[in-house]
């Protein structure tokens, strides 16, 4: 679900107006990619907070398990300087540096299958 308020939220033209306000409110979608992540969990984080690399979203059962990686993730992402944990999906294979114009055109091309 939160990465279709994220998708939502990011691309819907109908919120141009009000988009930073709500950006704010996003929650990380907590999927494989982002577990896997060394730049977003060091190993110490991933044993304090009970996850591990091969983590996916259907490994967090628990509605406080959620809500303290949430927790954890919007501390981290104030104490490095990003101004909201949603902002972790703009550093997966370097989205930020990506010429798209929206979201979706910051993903990365498919490969070609030979």
């Amino acid at each position: 679900m939160d990465i279709a308020i994220e998708h939502f939220v990011s691309m819907a033209a109908e919120l141009e107006d009000c988009r930073e306000k709500l950006i704010k409110h996003l929650y990380q979608p907590l999927d494989g990619l982002i577990f896997q992540s060394e730049f977003i969990f060091s190993n110490f984080e991933l044993d304090k907070l009970r996850i591990t690399r091969k983590f996916t979203f259907g490994d967090i059962q628990v509605r406080s398990h959620y809500n303290d990686l949430q927790k954890f993730l919007k501390e981290k992402a104030i104490k490095i300087g990003l101004n909201n944990r949603i902002y972790f999906d703009l550093k997966w294979n370097e989205r930020y540096l990506s010429s798209g114009k929206n979201l979706l055109e910051t993903n990365p091309p498919k490969q070609k299958k030979k």
